[in-house]
């Protein structure tokens, strides 16, 4: 309910179910509800997808804003969470024992420690 609320808020307010103005507006709901810890990536843009937002499960690239993709921010994304943002679904595929990087508690203290330091 939420995210579908949220995107046909989005058309309400004139932004465009295709284009750049839709993926920076989806970014930052993504920002909301999976920062907030209500939605998952995937929850949010599987909705998203049933309103005209390009998205294949596992595969999150064609659904974000070009700044974003193009910045610091998202290589460092790439570096740290190889197996989510590259991989995606082929990970969890061919790797069912390996711990996936959002949950292994190794590189979640790295991430503490270099952003505390």
């Amino acid at each position: 309910g939420t995210t579908g609320s949220l995107l046909q808020a989005a058309r309400v307010f004139g932004i465009e179910e295709r284009g750049e103005a839709n993926k920076n507006y989806l970014f930052a709901k993504l920002g909301y509800l999976v920062g907030g810890g209500m939605h998952s990536a995937h929850e949010s843009l599987a909705v998203a997808s049933r309103l005209g937002v390009e998205y294949s499960p596992g595969i999150y690239d064609p659904s974000l804003p070009q700044t974003f993709l193009t910045s610091q921010y998202y290589q460092r994304w790439r570096e740290l969470f190889y197996d989510v943002v590259v991989l995606g679904r082929l990970h969890w595929r061919y790797n069912p024992g390996v711990t996936p990087s959002h949950m292994n508690p190794q590189l979640d203290a790295h991430l503490r420690a270099v952003n505390n330091g």
